[in-house]
């Protein structure tokens, strides 16, 4: 019930948020901008170059810094650890920071997903379709006219794929969607509208 409450959602976890940046050192890392994409991609294994290579290029750092600010934010709780995996906690937050990443206060798309979609598509494909998906849901949840809107984009060219692929690709792109990887031939190119691109 609290979760679909924006205005609560909104000072809570802009205050949680504030409150744990506090913590964190000034430096080269834009802390909110490493946890939207941890909220976009995760659970991820947070040093494997499949994660930290792109989100380098993206927070226009490098990529032993990334590896470096993921330790940190598991040592101060914000991340939490099952197996090789880390993911944001509570659950809540991420999805909190994923919606405010990808979309305005209006509802317009921010063109984060796009971004992400671009930059993770052949290494975490079915965790982008799943939170993205998940954030369509929830948005659908308190506004009946408004989600799934951030899919749309996406899906469009994974079908663009799959209609211009022959069998083999056809088939690739199932285990894809059912694996989590889109093979480097089949992959998709997109345009990204956010700033920096």
């Amino acid at each position: 019930m609290l979760a679909n409450e924006d205005d609560f959602r909104h000072q809570v976890f802009d205050r949680f948020s504030a409150e744990y940046e506090k913590l964190l050192p000034a430096g080269p890392v834009n802390w909110r901008q490493l946890l939207n994409l941890i909220a976009a991609v995760g659970p991820l294994t947070p040093t494997a170059k499949q994660f930290v290579e792109p989100a380098a290029e993206i927070l226009h750092i490098r990529p032993d810094e990334i590896a470096s600010a993921i330790d940190l934010l598991e040592k101060h709780g914000l991340l939490l650890r099952g197996g090789r995996l880390v993911r944001i906690v509570p659950d809540l937050l991420s999805d909190f920071l994923l919606e405010g990443a990808c979309l305005t206060r209006a509802g317009e798309s921010t063109g984060f997903s796009d971004l992400v979609f671009e930059k993770f598509q052949s290494t975490h494909l079915s965790n982008v379709l799943r939170n993205l998906g998940e954030l369509d849901w929830r948005i659908t949840q308190r506004n009946q006219d408004q989600g799934a809107r951030l899919l749309e984009g996406i899906w469009a060219e994974i079908d663009g794929t799959f209609e211009a692929g022959d069998a083999g690709v056809r088939v690739e792109l199932f285990k894809t969607l059912n694996e989590g990887t889109l093979p480097a031939s089949s992959r998709v190119e997109t345009n990204s509208s956010c700033s920096g691109k």
